[in-house]
């Protein structure tokens, strides 16, 4: 089963962003796994620091991320026990 962030508890949408008179803005979600807070700036790339996904440009907005980004700590627990438990 893969790791999802949609799913996981330290997904937090901190705030809105583009939002206009017609529009609500689409969510910016942030992980605030205690791990990832301590990973270095380069393992996420250009983008911002722990950040994972925009949300839905809805009232109720959601994550549109399907999975979890490659520098997730939960994913990385993950593979550790496939490649000591199982052979994938």
């Amino acid at each position: 089963m893969k790791t999802k962030c949609t799913e996981c508890e330290y997904l937090i949408m901190h705030h809105r962003s583009g939002g206009i008179y017609s529009s609500y803005g689409r969510g910016e979600y942030y992980c605030e796994h205690p791990v990832s807070e301590r990973l270095p700036a380069k393992a996420f790339g250009s983008k911002a620091r722990c950040f994972v996904c925009f949300g839905t440009n809805e009232r109720e907005t959601r994550p549109t991320i399907k999975t979890a980004p490659r520098w997730c700590p939960k994913k990385e627990k993950r593979n550790e026990k496939n490649k000591n438990g199982r052979n994938c």
